[in-house]
């Protein structure tokens, strides 16, 4: 009781009341008086009041994507495959999914990245961004806190992905004399011979990196030739694993002095290529004849 008294009320007289709690719903109350007269039946009456209870909340999205720009290129993806030293960007997309304001805050120790946005709307998105270069695979978890006027703060966590690679391949040519199908590979790296003479050029292809590659290529301009020109002995063009081998052959003659480099090529999968060269010669000697 705030004033007056329940036991007695005089006409016009007022009694105010007060009761304390919490709540955890929405809730509409209905309140009711009664009084007792001297003579004849009770009055009443009664009225009620509405407590509507808003709840905060947040979600937190995080990407990644490759590049410097801004942040323009936000939403990236969740993972990223790239090589050491590429310019990457991590988005982070706080989301205010409750019914009251929040004060946003968006904390990613392993990249040393903090920030906040004030009075972010419910239903409304804030896009907070970094920009980095790759430095070793990474699996970071960022968090965000959502801080409502009222009550404790709401938080949500997300985490990218970076995978580091180090692609790399490795062609070996030689040249030895004679076609057999390639069964004299490997030869060496020169042959000296007349003018005409069979020889066979061998290529031996490794996967040096740690990922697989596609779509190797090989050229030599100087032979005329390409991969559809090789005959495979071992591995395929259309995919080499790690430490896995492609040997391949191609036969032909001696046609004068000829240094030639074959040039190999292949697709990483981060999209990006890597490639290598080997050189192989022949030299001409001319036919000798004696006369006894």
């Amino acid at each position: 009781v705030l004033s007056g008294s329940l036991s007695s009320l005089a006409p016009g007289d007022t009694v105010s009341l007060a009761y304390e709690g919490t709540l955890d719903a929405d809730l509409t109350n209905t309140v009711t008086a009664s009084g007792v007269p001297p003579v004849g039946r009770s009055v009443s009456d009664d009225d009620d009041a509405s407590v509507e209870v808003l709840e905060p909340g947040v979600t937190l999205r995080k990407s990644v994507y490759r590049g410097h720009d801004g942040g323009a290129s936000c939403e990236g993806g969740p993972s990223l495959i790239a090589r050491s030293g590429v310019a990457v960007t991590w988005c982070f997309v706080a989301t205010n999914t409750g019914e009251v304001p929040l004060d946003v805050t968006v904390d990613d120790d392993d990249l040393g990245f903090t920030d906040i946005a004030l009075d972010v709307a419910p239903g409304d998105s804030h896009t907070f961004f970094f920009e980095g270069t790759v430095d070793g695979d990474l699996v970071n978890v960022a968090t965000v806190t959502g801080d409502p006027p009222h009550g404790p703060p709401v938080e949500d966590d997300d985490d990218a992905e970076v995978d580091e690679i180090d692609p790399g391949i490795r062609v070996d040519k030689t040249v030895s004399v004679g076609h057999d199908g390639g069964a004299s590979c490997e030869g060496g790296e020169l042959v000296t011979d007349e003018v005409g003479v069979a020889v066979t050029w061998c290529f031996t292809i490794t996967n040096t990196g740690d990922v697989t590659l596609d779509d190797v290529t090989l050229d030599d301009a100087v032979l005329g030739v390409d991969e559809g020109d090789l005959s495979l002995l071992a591995g395929s063009l259309g995919s080499l694993p790690v430490d896995g081998t492609i040997s391949a052959f191609v036969e032909g003659v001696i046609d004068g002095d000829v240094t030639n480099t074959a040039t190999v090529t292949a697709t990483a999968p981060d999209g990006g290529d890597v490639s290598d060269a080997d050189t192989a010669a022949t030299e001409t000697v001319a036919p000798q004849i004696g006369v006894a």
